[in-house]
């Protein structure tokens, strides 16, 4: 097992065990999902179950729901995976490479992801939050764009736009506010400076989210 996937295994054996009958909303995915909440300086809601870690690809997620029990009471699924895929994609490939390798990979390994998340929220509703992050000259800006559009054609998967706000939490420094005591914490990790964007729309994003 790499270090990485065990990493994942640990957090997984932590995730678990809170999820339940009393889940109703199953939050999915990667770092944007694992920290709606603290960005929002709000507590998780009880209702709300979470299976999501920071840096995971769409493999690390298909192995966690692969080790989810069937969870019948979930109503709603906020689902974020595939930047991590895109992001690690080399230097060296050409933006034309990248987005072959969307077609050809991503797309398929995203249709596994939401078969399975069938399978342990089987009367949810599976709603994705569409992947950001790159300028537009990135090389990768491409391959985003290509695997946003290719969302919108999975029958029964919604795809919210209004939650690609959030979105703005990694691309505005001004949103996020050094810590007073100036040891340079992680942006994550810092606190929403009062007035930012960041202050005014984590709460009702993250509330959103929540909603059963």
């Amino acid at each position: 097992m790499s270090l990485f996937r065990e990493a994942t295994a640990q957090v997984h054996a932590k995730q678990v065990p809170l999820l339940g009958e009393h889940t109703k909303v199953l939050w999915v995915g990667d770092s944007v999902i694992e920290r709606l909440g603290w960005f929002a300086q709000l507590p998780i809601p009880p209702h709300v179950g979470m299976l999501a870690k920071g840096g995971d690809r769409m493999c690390h997620l298909l192995w966690r729901l692969e080790n989810t029990p069937v969870l019948p009471s979930v109503r709603k699924v906020i689902l974020h995976i595939g930047i991590n895929d895109i992001s690690n994609l080399s230097a060296r490939r050409t933006a034309e490479q990248n987005c072959a390798f969307v077609e050809s990979t991503l797309m398929p390994t995203f249709g596994l992801v939401l078969e399975r998340l069938r399978v342990v929220a089987p009367a949810a509703a599976v709603v994705f939050v569409p992947l950001c992050g790159f300028k537009d000259a990135s090389l990768h800006a491409r391959a985003v764009a290509l695997f946003n559009e290719r969302a919108h054609r999975f029958p029964g998967l919604a795809v919210d736009d209004a939650f690609w706000t959030v979105h703005r939490v990694f691309e505005s420094g001004a949103a996020i506010a050094t810590d007073a005591s100036g040891g340079g914490l992680k942006a994550w990790e810092r606190k929403p400076a009062p007035g930012s964007f960041l202050e005014k729309h984590a709460p009702s994003l993250a509330a959103a989210a929540a909603a059963a």
